[in-house]
């Protein structure tokens, strides 16, 4: 496990190999022309990668002691299945706020599992517990080269049975990641805030939920493609952090006055205690399905949730429907369609999408998502699936030539 934060202090020491450093040059235009070909030779060899990664992993030698297994899942409920005879009797799991998790928590649900929002937890602890979305124009700009020179690997994750910790036995963490090398098996997650980190810090046994298309060829794609993930996806961050609920004037933000907690950045700095086992999922869940159709450009997502930003349907919806099962960006939206059905996506978002184009304009590699959203929408109809409202305006059309009640 690599974990990649932002580093601006110098204080902490980068664990960057040679083989992973790029030019110091920085040109935003040519990462987003290397990230685009790097997502279309991944998803071009998906199978490749999968069956790559498989065997390099199960190469992996592990201490005395400790567990590596890994999993092909074909959907939600038999990742949900595998998750279940991991955890045993107990069915506390910890996650951490991503768009792969967030497949499996209706599943998680229904099995009857008591799950914790470690992201949501982070912001209580460190007293940013209320915020809704802001005006994406308010949100401070941070230059993008600042950004890309920050993010570094700030420490290497290990399975080291001396660091274990007796008092955490038994406890599940559920992550999502960014990237893995099919190469080495290694995987790398950005952070933010300090919850994953605090995560894999108090998980005994830890759960790595994987899409299809988060598999890379090499730690070099994979460290490059992480990067781009909290490089362009750092303003759709600061913007919920930066939307405080409140008033006005409530003035700066208080830290957190639980007793006998540390924060997070405290424990942070605090010895690393590496989980016992250590799963694998890799999940499918519709994804192949895309393969071959005007469909699989989803597939080129890096999960940076650039999208999100600028969306009025997205914004609307964590208003209106908030969620933590719900598809909070315009991508998920039309994933779901394939994974959940075409009937939980016409219910949770589908219809909302006006086209105006702004999740298009600022994904780094381009990826037609309001096309696609005219694309799902005609599946929908040929299967009858289409908002009573919409149905009514078409009759008013036809019967008196145009959408309202009048003649």
């Amino acid at each position: 496990m690599k974990l990649i934060e932002p580093d601006v202090s110098g204080k902490r020491q980068r664990i960057v190999t040679e083989r992973l450093r790029h030019p110091d040059e920085f040109d935003p235009e040519q990462v987003k022309i290397t990230l685009k070909q790097l997502r279309t030779r991944a998803v071009e060899n998906l199978e490749k990668l999968k069956t790559k990664f498989k065997r390099n992993f199960q190469n992996i030698q592990t201490t005395r002691g400790h567990k590596l297994s890994y999993h092909f899942a074909t959907d939600s409920a038999n990742a949900v299945k595998y998750i279940k005879k991991v955890c045993g009797k107990n069915l506390n799991v910890s996650f951490n706020k991503s768009s792969t998790v967030q497949e499996l928590l209706l599943d998680l649900k229904r099995s009857k599992f008591k799950i914790n929002d470690t992201y949501t937890d982070e912001l209580k602890l460190e007293g940013i517990d209320k915020f809704e979305p802001s005006n994406y124009w308010e949100t401070p700009k941070i230059d993008q080269m600042l950004v890309w020179d920050s993010l570094s690997i700030s420490r290497e994750v290990k399975m080291d049975p001396e660091l274990r910790s007796e008092s955490k036995k038994g406890t599940v963490g559920l992550l999502g990641v960014n990237t893995v090398s099919a190469e080495s098996g290694s995987i790398f997650l950005v952070q933010h805030l300090h919850n994953i980190t605090r995560l894999i810090n108090a998980s005994d046994k830890l759960i790595f939920v994987i899409g299809l298309e988060k598999l890379l060829n090499s730690d070099t794609d994979a460290w490059f493609q992480a990067k781009c993930c909290g490089l362009f996806g750092l303003d759709n961050i600061l913007e919920e952090l930066f939307s405080i609920k409140g008033e006005p004037d409530a003035g700066p933000l208080k830290k957190s006055k639980r007793k006998g907690k540390t924060t997070a950045a405290e424990e942070d700095l605090l010895n690393f205690s590496r989980p016992s086992e250590l799963h694998i999922i890799i999940l499918d869940n519709g994804r192949s399905e895309l393969i071959g159709t005007r469909f699989q450009s989803l597939l080129e997502c890096i999960g940076c949730k650039a999208c999100s930003r600028m969306c009025p349907r997205v914004r609307q919806g964590k208003r209106i429907k908030p969620g933590l099962d719900i598809p909070t960006n315009p991508r998920d939206i039309l994933l779901s369609g394939f994974n959940r059905g075409l009937e939980f996506a016409t219910e949770n978002g589908l219809y909302e999408c006006t086209t105006c184009g702004n999740c298009e304009n600022l994904c780094p590699i381009d990826i037609p998502l309001p096309d696609l959203t005219l694309r799902m929408r005609e599946l929908c109809v040929k299967e009858g699936l289409v908002p009573a409202s919409y149905n009514r305006v078409s009759e008013n059309i036809e019967a008196r030539g145009n959408p309202y009640l009048s003649d």
